[in-house]
This record gives C-alpha cells, sequence and structure tokens, in this order.
C-alpha cells in the first residue's frame, strides 16, 4: 500500500479519525480495520489509474501519489458517515482533484518520472542536445 494508518493523521486529527472510522460514538481508539479498508481502497483507486502506464506495485511511492491516496482514504471514510450529512467542501474538492490528478497522470499529461511501462531505462533519460552551427560570412572591412 502506498499509505498507512497513522499517514492518516497529515489531513486530518485524530478526533475526527476516530468518529469517522468507529460506529460507536463512545469510542476511544479508531477503528484500525477500517482505516486499513480506506488505504486499501485508495491504494486499489489509484493503481486502477496507473496500471496502463506504470509497472505496479511501484518501487518508490511519489509524493503526488502518496497525497492523492491520502486524500482518495480521507473522501472514503467521510462517505460512511451515518448521519447523511454530506462532505465538507475542502474535502469534496480534494476529492475531485486527486481524481483530476489521476486522470491526467492516465492520459499522460501528468508524469510521476518513474519509468513507464514498454520503456527502457535510457529511455528515461533526456536525449542529447544537437546543435547546427555556420561561420558567418567574412565581411570586406578594407573600405573603412
Amino acid at each position: 500500500m502506498y499509505i498507512q494508518a497513522q499517514d492518516l493523521t497529515d489531513v486530518m486529527d485524530e478526533v475526527t479519525l476516530r468518529q469517522l472510522s468507529t460506529d460507536n460514538s463512545r469510542a476511544t481508539e479508531a477503528n484500525q480495520a477500517v482505516i486499513a479498508k480506506a488505504c486499501e481502497y485508495a491504494t486499489e483507486t489509484v493503481d486502477g489509474y496507473l496500471r496502463s502506464r506504470y509497472q505496479l506495485p511501484l518501487n518508490q511511492v511519489p509524493t503526488l501519489v502518496r497525497n492523492i491516496c491520502l486524500q482518495l482514504a480521507r473522501y472514503w471514510l467521510y462517505s460512511r458517515r451515518p448521519d447523511g450529512k454530506g462532505f465538507p467542501p475542502n474535502v469534496k474538492d480534494a476529492h475531485a482533484q486527486a481524481l483530476k490528478d489521476l486522470e491526467r497522470i492516465a492520459d499522460g499529461k501528468l508524469h510521476l518520472g518513474l519509468l513507464e511501462v514498454g520503456m527502457a531505462e535510457d529511455d528515461n533519460l533526456p536525449s542529447a542536445l544537437k546543435f547546427k552551427a555556420r561561420a558567418p560570412q567574412k565581411l570586406d572591412l578594407s573600405g573603412y
């Protein structure tokens, strides 16, 4: 997985995490099984978008992928709310942006800097620049 349960504290406080992960209002601990499901959902969603471009699972996890996973997992946790009050605007906006970023990655418009499927190691390196130079024509300055 690209994120772990403790990583979610980067995008939400522990009280909110506990409230979203448990169905018991008197719980004193977050439900780690529910949080693990949220992380798994986020990882599988990201893999679905990256599968056509990158060799999975990713050996190194770019910060962009980690942040996308955090936003997807947070959205998944909020979707469990039984009160039906909807999502906070920042959660909806971050989720929408995460999905847009995944689409841009899948379309090749946003690159992770990793080796893509079907590319050789050398293809990932920039090609050598080629220059064409001409000597200027000789000037006749004898009249000056």
